[in-house]
């Protein structure tokens, strides 16, 4: 743990102890939240959870909990890693591709579609949708 470096035990700790606190570990985990009017919504509506088969990337869908038009991406490495040094503009634009990506309307594999939705920001994302069905709801 990071933390650990910085911290000095008196007395020290046992080498059992130090070796257990070695193992533990730290991981990126990013969260994006995305707000859309209750219209434009295009996921499963129902399911609060909607799990994927990539374990890069899930969703907890707020809106089925009452909270219209929000769903939150759970990232995690890579693509947790990869979003790192994004501006907030790029971060939402790349997430609400994914979000289209597993959730969109269906299209033709040579004719993907573009959409326009509004990030949480206000701002206009262009999006090129290309479906490919790896979530579920849970």
């Amino acid at each position: 743990l990071g933390v650990m470096d910085e911290i000095t035990f008196d007395p020290p700790l046992s080498q059992k102890h130090t070796e257990a606190l070695d193992m533990f570990g730290m991981g990126v985990h990013n969260k994006v939240v995305l707000r859309f009017a209750e219209k434009d919504v295009f996921w499963p509506e129902d399911a609060p959870q909607l799990n994927c088969t990539t374990p890069s990337v899930q969703w907890q869908n707020l809106h089925a909990l009452g909270n219209k038009g929000v769903i939150v991406a759970h990232l995690w490495p890579p693509l947790a890693e990869e979003i790192t040094g994004m501006s907030d503009d790029e971060v939402t634009a790349h997430v609400v591709d994914l979000l289209f990506t597993h959730f969109g309307p269906k299209t033709n594999a040579n004719n993907a579609t573009t959409a326009e939705k509004k990030s949480s920001h206000g701002n206009n994302v262009d999006v090129d949708v290309d479906v490919d069905g790896t979530c579920l709801p849970v």
